[in-house]
């Protein structure tokens, strides 16, 4: 993190250079959480960017995740009628928590049914990312 900031945010001279430190410490958490959880982090931090728009999409999709909280009966009958498993993430999607559950399966060397299971059942895990998104 500090690497970063003196690479990129270092002000030097009379050039002020402004530093979001809320998302560097986003990136630093989810890189924390990757490399603990699938042993390895995926460079979130180091490339100072969003990889794979998993913070982006985590972040549009907290409304539809607060509703479903709320109501938790709207969100049985989407998986009854099988609504929430169309609109759910996929290892074939462009962007979003699909490519990054991707992503892991590659960096990690893990198969991708795996994967999906670990994602599914490691509630815990994603609860943490989305208090940190």
């Amino acid at each position: 993190m500090i690497d970063l900031i003196d690479r990129k945010y270092l002000s030097k001279g009379s050039s002020l250079r402004t530093v979001d430190f809320c998302r560097i410490a986003q990136y630093f958490a989810l890189d924390v959480i990757t490399e603990l959880g699938f042993g390895k982090a995926l460079g979130y931090l180091p490339n100072d960017t969003d990889v794979y728009e998993y913070i982006k999409t985590t972040e549009e999709a907290l409304p539809f995740i607060l509703v479903t909280n709320t109501l938790p009966g709207l969100l049985r009958f989407m998986r009854v009628t099988g609504i929430l498993g169309a609109v759910s993430p996929k290892l074939t999607d462009k962007n979003g928590l699909g490519r990054f559950m991707r992503s892991v399966a590659r960096h990690a060397s893990l198969e991708e049914r795996l994967i999906v299971r670990r994602f599914t059942f490691c509630i815990g895990i994603a609860k943490m990312m989305l208090l940190v998104g």
